[in-house]
């Protein structure tokens, strides 16, 4: 399976994981592009959550703990996918919650003609 096809079972993968089961889904929220944070909003408070940046180039992890209101905000570093591909971030909560965020790579521009 090429990595390309890996990528897309495994996004697949996570919007198919049901949300939480009862009140509202937490949810995440772009901050910055460069660098990359996020921030995330109505996990249980003190919940450890596992954030995880999916790209083409491979997945990054990080562990956060939610705060007293259930949020938190995350580096994950510089953004180094490729152009024109989407990738997602994934934030899981110990308690099975779980908030997925689509983004946009920068658009490919070409080489300037001679």
């Amino acid at each position: 399976m090429t990595s390309r096809g890996l990528l897309l079972v495994v996004l697949v993968a996570l919007v198919a994981v049901p949300a939480a089961a009862a009140g509202t889904k937490p949810g995440l929220k772009l901050v910055t592009m460069k660098p990359l944070v996020v921030r995330g909003e109505l996990f249980q408070p003190g919940e450890r959550v596992t954030i995880t940046r999916l790209t083409l180039l491979g997945p990054r992890i990080v562990h956060v703990r939610a705060g007293a209101r259930g949020g938190f905000r995350v580096e994950l570093g510089a953004t180094t996918q490729p152009c024109g591909k989407p990738f997602a971030i994934r934030a899981r909560g110990a308690s099975g919650s779980v908030a997925v965020l689509w983004l946009a790579a920068p658009p490919c521009v070409p080489p300037p003609v001679d």
